[in-house]
């Protein structure tokens, strides 16, 4: 049975890693309404909502050779929320 994290691809070379962000304001999340916006901004322990910006560097940095040794990682940008 493979392994959840990846591990089992470790010796391919091949690294298996996420990014997990919270919400974040975009078109999409525009649908769900403007209360439902404010509740999670409000949640949420920096008072607001992610930006698409504040997950960049996440992304950027599983793609970049720096983490070219990790895999099974996954990067909760979240702000501080855990839930």
């Amino acid at each position: 049975m493979p392994h959840p994290d990846g591990i089992d691809l470790a010796a391919t070379g091949l690294t298996v890693n996420a990014v997990s962000p919270s919400t974040i304001e975009t078109q999409f999340v525009e649908e769900i309404g403007d209360v439902a916006v404010r509740m999670s901004a409000a949640a949420n322990p920096r008072g607001r909502n992610a930006q698409p910006g504040d997950v960049i560097g996440a992304i950027e940095f599983l793609l970049s050779p720096a983490a070219a040794y990790m895999t099974g990682v996954d990067i909760a940008v979240t702000g501080g929320s855990y839930s």
